[in-house]
């Protein structure tokens, strides 16, 4: 007998393997092509630069020799500032007096026991 009223056949799709997602092995993929463009990325900056040809040394300066002599050099400076010295000494007389005169310009180099100053010796010579 035929059966009239037949069921349509039903359609079987395989099931995937165990573990695997439909997706997973186009992750792998593009997981795979990042990890290698990466480390490409690292190869080519970190490599030594070795294989570029090296800039030629600059040529030698030329030395002229010349003769000394002394004079002034000419360079000068200005500008507000203040100038402290090293070493300040303050010079006080043992005795009053007019001064007669001053043996020493400033900023000269004077030593103990040279004369400096002349005072008036006419009051002293009077007692």
């Amino acid at each position: 007998m035929i059966d009239s009223q037949k069921s349509p056949p039903e359609i079987v799709t395989p099931a995937p393997a165990q573990g695997a997602r439909p997706g997973s092995r186009r992750r792998w993929l593009w997981l795979s092509l990042c990890v290698l463009l990466l480390l490409g990325l690292i190869a080519y900056f970190l490599w030594p630069k070795s294989t570029k040809a090296a800039a030629p040394p600059p040529p030698p300066i030329p030395v002229v020799a010349a003769t000394s002599h002394q004079g002034d050099i000419g360079v000068y400076y200005s500008g507000l500032g203040a100038v402290t010295p090293l070493a300040t000494v303050t010079v006080k007389s043992r005795v009053d007096g007019q001064l007669m005169s001053v043996l020493y310009r400033e900023g000269d180099t004077v030593h103990q026991g040279d004369l400096l100053v002349e005072i008036d010796d006419g009051p002293y010579r009077a007692h």
